[in-house]
């Protein structure tokens, strides 16, 4: 309900900016709406031509993705592990493709429709955040013109599903928070979203766990323990959507966990060299920015793929291979390289990549000063949480547990698994946890000078234009 009721507030007060109290329509009001609409559909324009650009084989396990596709929509079945190496990944974003496969509609169309969902549900976030609907829309150009989020636009992932559940999950978040009596709706379709979202992939349950505390922490303080029945109700329908592939994957994959680094041999490190990777940012990926230059830091690596196609992947594979050898840049001892003219692009994206990073990392601060500072209540009167202040940024909360337990799960999958020449650490593993604390993050800028929110959003843009440039797809 809150949700619906924002938009038709955003809707009514949008229509009455464009036509004026008196109904007529007003060309310096239009000229800017114009040029909105223009930029959001150059930017629509470039994600198809991405997706139908790039061949889905050269993404990250691709051509594994790909298989496992083919296999359903051919065989009727899933793969072997001896088959594919990726036969243990959670079935549902394959099954949803190959289903409508078979009405006839090809895999890039469910795909790109799967992309724009996450389109819109960023632009909600930031909406919902309280972003007036110019810099919401920004912000939602510059997360998704982060790497990570271009690239799940770019070929068939389990993680583009993946992020339209964990986006659900960050909306259902706010509105459980925000509610002033339980509700069993929202409470109902929380739980659906965390059981398919555990059946696409299952950091969906990192996603609950946050929520879970969140709901905890809003008992304690509000009494009202019928959210109790939120959490056992998620918990619930989570194992009734996860029985089925459960047995699957106990009668043909049960040498597999939840991933391919458990049936490896187990690499040994000793506790501080595991602990000096995790602690260290390697400079290095200033001066060159591809791996494996700054591998050796979690932080650096993590950076890294966060503002630039650090692994150099996603570019014109046949392209690149037809290239003279002075034409193109080795990047690892094992003959992998990129076409020359990208170093420099991946170079500035090293450079100009503090800004969205930056602008994060003050959304973070922001949040724990808030936290540390204040005293946060329930304020039932206007169904919504805040602080005794009044604060206009109040989910300090939700900001800081998505973002930390995202964090923290990548750096304990890194620590767990130092498989770190096999891609471990990836920012597209985490992103959508990016989203609430730049919204936060933006919020602050707006009480900057002028000047300084000038300077920053120029730099800003400077920085998304690098990033599109280094992505774009060029054919032969």
């Amino acid at each position: 309900m809150e949700l619906r009721s924002k938009f038709k507030s955003d809707f009514s007060r949008i229509k009455e900016w464009l036509l004026g109290v008196d109904g007529r329509l007003g060309m310096q009001r239009w000229i800017p709406v114009s040029i909105g609409a223009m930029v959001v559909l150059l930017f629509l324009s470039f994600q198809i031509h991405q997706l139908l650009s790039f061949n889905p084989y050269w993404g990250y396990d691709g051509g594994a993705h790909v298989q496992i596709l083919e296999t359903l929509l051919f065989q009727f079945r899933f793969p072997t592990l001896a088959e594919n190496y990726l036969a243990w990944h959670e079935p549902l974003y394959y099954l949803v493709l190959v289903g409508v496969g078979f009405l006839g509609i090809p895999f890039w169309f469910s795909h790109l429709i799967i992309v724009f969902a996450i389109d819109a549900l960023v632009f909600m976030l930031f909406r919902r955040m309280g972003l007036g609907w110019i810099r919401s829309l920004f912000g939602t150009f510059a997360i998704l013109s982060l790497p990570a989020f271009l690239e799940v636009g770019m070929f068939y992932t389990n993680e583009a599903l993946n992020y339209v559940f964990l986006l659900v999950i960050m909306h259902c978040a706010l509105t459980l928070w925000r509610e002033s009596t339980w509700q069993w709706k929202s409470s109902l379709f929380f739980g659906l979203c965390v059981g398919f979202g555990v059946v696409t992939k299952i950091t969906a349950a990192v996603a609950f766990g946050v929520v879970a505390i969140l709901l905890i922490v809003k008992m304690i303080q509000t009494r009202i323990w019928k959210y109790g029945l939120t959490i056992l109700g998620a918990i619930v329908i989570t194992m009734i959507c996860y029985a089925p592939w459960y047995m699957v994957r106990s009668a043909g994959l049960a040498q597999a966990s939840i991933n391919n680094y458990d049936m490896l041999p187990a690499r040994e490190l000793v506790w501080d060299e595991r602990m000096t990777f995790m602690i260290r940012f390697d400079s290095d990926i200033f001066r060159f920015p591809f791996w494996y230059s700054g591998g050796t830091g979690f932080w650096s690596m993590i950076y890294a793929d966060t503002v630039s196609d650090y692994l150099g992947l996603f570019e014109n594979q046949d392209r690149k291979n037809s290239l003279t050898e002075d034409r193109r840049i080795s990047t690892t001892h094992n003959g992998n390289s990129v076409s020359a003219y990208r170093k420099p692009f991946a170079t500035l994206a090293m450079r100009f990549g503090f800004i969205p990073v930056g602008v994060m990392l003050v959304g973070v601060g922001y949040s724990i000063f808030s936290l540390l500072s204040k005293k946060h209540r329930i304020d039932r009167s206007v169904s919504i949480v805040s602080t005794q202040q009044s604060a206009p940024m109040s989910e300090t909360l939700i900001v800081l547990g998505f973002f930390s337990a995202f964090l923290l799960a990548l750096m304990y999958y890194a620590y767990r698994y130092p498989y770190y020449d096999q891609g471990v650490v990836k920012s597209i593993f985490i992103a959508p946890a990016f989203v609430l604390p730049m919204a936060i993050g933006m919020k602050v800028i707006e009480k900057f000078p002028k000047w300084a929110q000038i300077i920053i959003f120029v730099a800003w843009i400077v920085y998304i234009i690098i990033v599109l440039s280094l992505f774009f797809v060029r054919s032969i």
